[in-house]
């Protein structure tokens, strides 16, 4: 069987921390007793009231009693569960879900500059005084992305993650209306000359950057809360994915249209006497493909990785392991 997972055509070895290949080791190694023999049947775990001490009262024939003593007085009484395979397992599969969710998340990684760019180049990218904002919630979000498998194993940080995301959402979108209004105001400014309109276009690429900057910040936002909640409910999902699309449809609409409207106007200019326009060329082949992603529709990069992503959560997962803790999927 092992042989069989590193067939590279048939299955993909997943990206494992060595803490999580020892989890699913240890419940590998543990399964063929536990369905031998009912071991947990007299292991019991102990909850103790919130703001009594955690100390169990010690019986003279040995042992521990549940009873909970403060001051010298008993205080209340402690509560014992009986544990079962779940309880032990629950670590393994926590692993197996962090590790799925990263793998599943990759889509992002091959469609989008948010996270496959450094900061420095990102920030070239963006302009205005939206800038220092966008940037943070950028490297925050980057962080969540690269950092996903390690922090869903820890319950405290992935609450403040899920938190801080739900913020970078908001910023988002707030940073996406912000700089729409400043690109429609831009293309509709009247130019003096060939110079100004040129200001004009330079000024309209990079707004369309900052654009595109802030919905990916806004999808990958959403697309990481989604898995770090652990929240699959279909209706929760399409809710998302109907929010995402409605917002991407905007963006694409606005861009698409200013770009034709600048490419128009550049086009249609009419130099002045001794007036030079050799660039003109040049700039209408940068705007004819900067606005191909706004033309592409289901094909642009953003909606390749929000469909592939989501679509993840709806479609069964078939996962191998072995002996050492490694994770195959099928291809």
């Amino acid at each position: 069987m092992y042989s069989s997972l590193e067939d590279n055509n048939r299955y993909k070895k997943l990206e494992v921390s060595n803490e999580q290949k020892m989890q699913i080791s240890l419940l590998i190694q543990q399964i063929p007793q536990l369905l031998a023999a009912d071991k947990l049947s007299n292991v019991y775990k102990v909850s103790f009231p919130k703001g009594l001490p955690h100390t169990l009262t010690a019986l003279k024939q040995g042992g521990y009693g549940s009873m909970i003593r403060n001051s010298g007085k008993f205080a209340g009484t402690a509560s014992l569960y009986p544990l079962t395979m779940q309880a032990v397992t629950l670590s393994a599969f926590s692993a197996m879900s962090a590790i799925t969710g990263q793998y599943f998340l990759k889509k992002i990684n091959d469609e989008l500059e948010i996270v496959n760019q450094k900061l420095d180049d990102i920030l070239n990218f963006l302009y205005g005084e939206k800038r220092a904002e966008l940037i943070a919630e950028i490297g925050f979000v980057k962080y969540a992305h690269d950092n996903y498998n390690t922090i869903m194993m820890s319950e405290d940080q992935r609450g403040a993650t899920i938190h801080s995301l739900q913020e970078s959402k908001k910023i988002a979108i707030k940073d996406i209306e912000f700089y729409i209004t400043d690109f429609d105001l831009t293309i509709n400014k009247n130019s003096r000359d060939y110079s100004d309109l040129c200001n004009t276009i330079e000024k309209t690429m990079q707004l369309k950057d900052s654009i595109e900057m802030s919905r990916q910040l806004y999808v990958v936002s959403g697309l990481l809360e989604l898995y770090y909640s652990q929240n699959f409910a279909k209706e929760y999902i399409d809710y998302i994915e109907n929010d995402m699309i409605a917002y991407v449809n905007k963006c694409d609409q606005q861009l698409h249209g200013g770009l034709s409207k600048i490419q128009g106007k550049l086009a249609a200019y009419k130099p002045k006497p001794l007036e030079k326009i050799d660039s003109r060329d040049s700039y209408l082949n940068r705007i004819i493909t900067a606005d191909k992603p706004y033309q592409q529709g289901k094909d642009s990069p953003i909606r390749v990785a929000m469909r592939e992503t989501l679509d993840k959560l709806n479609q069964p997962s078939e996962l191998y392991f072995d002996i050492s803790g490694n994770i195959y999927s099928r291809m």
